[in-house]
Parts: structure tokens; C-alpha cells; sequence
């Protein structure tokens, strides 16, 4: 991978093209901080994105691992951001598996200051440990630990909230600090 290369824009759905374009951003980010810690960068193909969830595959001293990362999320109303809670997806909006259960090594949460490394297995067995899958809530904002989907849009999709610190205490889970200035 060249030194100047950087994630681009794919085409989606067009009821996702802000959310897109976000995660993109955010992608690029991610790319600087690895790029910035002398990390060699794959980005995956489209249909590895896709298909398998994969964003960036990343090599350093031997050892390569990929990535999915997830852009920091609102929580609220008012759009701010929160870093105390983050959603895992069991169905897509199709009603296939979610990206919860991706082939990359880990899931890599944006928060304000850092991004957090979730091994992705480790991140499965939370969920399933601490998510109520029987207990269908109607918004999104009651899917703390239950399960919550838009199908009055016509869509398949299965999600749940969970808390931040519940990642953080797992023994495989790490932190990069952000070091590059981001802002825009």
C-alpha cells in the first residue's frame, strides 16, 4: 500500500449514504493512526467489506490481523455522541448475520480519544452472554441489553445496545490512543 492511500467511498444504499460517509471518514482516520504506529495496510475489497466485514487488514513485526471498525454512534436526539454505550448487530437490515459475526480478528470502536480493539469472538460471547435476544423492545433508545429492529420500515434488521465498559474489562481488548490530529 502506497503512503498517500486511503479508503474510498463505495456506493450503498441511498438511505445510507450519510452513514457512509461517516464510517469512511473515520476508516481514513484509522488509516493514519496505523500509518502513524508503522503499520503496514491492506484495504479489504469491496466484497470483503461486504461479505465479510472486514475493512483493513494491518501488519506489523510479523503478525497481520483485520479489522472492522465502527464509527462512534449518537445516542440520542440531540445527535451528540456517546461513548459509554455501542450497538452490536446480530441481522443486517436484510435479515442476514450482522457484522458481529464478520470474519475480522477485531472490532475496532471510535471514541472520542481513542479507538478500542474488541477481539471479535470475545465480542460475540459478550453478546450473547449479556443480550436478552427474546426480549423485543420498540425503540431504540430501551435496547440496552434487549433486542430492538426497524421492521416498521421494512427492515430485517436485529441490534442491541451494550455498555462500553463491559468491552473494556475483556483480557484481549486494547486501546490506541489518537495521536494524529483528526479534526476537521
Amino acid at each position: 500500500m502506497g503512503t498517500d492511500t486511503l479508503v474510498q467511498e463505495f456506493k450503498g444504499r441511498k438511505d445510507h449514504a450519510d452513514y457512509i460517509k461517516r464510517g469512511i471518514a473515520v476508516e481514513n482516520n484509522f488509516v493514519q493512526e496505523a500509518k502513524h504506529r508503522d503499520y503496514n495496510i491492506w484495504i479489504a475489497s469491496e466484497e470483503q467489506n461486504i461479505r465479510e466485514h472486514i475493512d483493513l487488514v494491518l501488519q506489523k513485526y510479523g503478525k497481520t490481523f483485520s479489522v472492522d471498525i465502527k464509527a462512534r454512534r449518537t445516542g440520542n436526539k440531540s445527535r451528540t455522541f456517546d461513548d459509554t454505550w455501542i450497538v452490536v448487530e446480530f441481522l443486517n437490515t436484510m435479515g442476514d448475520k450482522g457484522w458481529l459475526y464478520g470474519k475480522a480478528d477485531y472490532i475496532v470502536f471510535e471514541r472520542e480519544k481513542d479507538f478500542v480493539f474488541c477481539e471479535t469472538k470475545d465480542l460475540v460471547n459478550l453478546a450473547h452472554t449479556f443480550v436478552d435476544q427474546k426480549t423485543r423492545v420498540d425503540s431504540y433508545r430501551d435496547a440496552e441489553y434487549k433486542v430492538w429492529g426497524r421492521s416498521y420500515q421494512g427492515k430485517k434488521d436485529l441490534i442491541s445496545r451494550m455498555e462500553m465498559s463491559k468491552i473494556l474489562e475483556l483480557k484481549n481488548t486494547f486501546i490506541w490512543k489518537k495521536t494524529v490530529d483528526i479534526s476537521n
